[in-house]
């Protein structure tokens, strides 16, 4: 596992083997996989049960335990909410006006949402300005 770690100036334990298309890593054990910062929080904290591991620095391939707090389903969906994390992946005002200048130029929402990580709606909200509204 920690051949695998690269630590990053951040803070940060970056996992540089296999991820998924949203970024968090994967291990198999067992035939499963197995998130690799689920895997981080149960080896070096303790039992997770049913409950989700959570990244405090809002980056998916960490796993530096440190970095990782279990929550509910509830207090996930919060925390998404709270870091304006949509399609989990969280977006800047350079997103957002990249976002807008794309469609402008004619690319479909569906695509652009497909490359941002993010609904079809939620880019028609951004480029209707119901989110967002402060990026010019």
């Amino acid at each position: 596992f920690l051949p695998k770690v690269e630590k990053a100036s951040s803070g940060c334990w970056l996992w540089l083997g296999c991820k998924d298309k949203d970024g968090y890593g994967f291990i198999r054990i067992d035939g499963k996989n197995i998130k690799t910062h689920r895997f981080a929080y149960q080896y070096f904290v303790g039992e997770i049960g049913k409950l989700h591991v959570l990244h405090r620095c809002d980056t998916p391939s960490c796993v530096n335990p440190a970095h990782l707090f279990i929550g509910t389903s509830s207090d996930n969906q919060i925390d998404a909410a709270r870091k304006i994390r949509h399609g989990n992946q969280r977006l800047s005002s350079d997103d957002v006006k990249d976002i807008r200048r794309l469609c402008y130029l004619g690319a479909s929402q569906a695509s652009v949402g497909r490359e941002y990580g993010i609904s079809s709606g939620y880019v028609h909200h951004i480029i209707s300005g119901r989110k967002w509204a402060h990026v010019d």
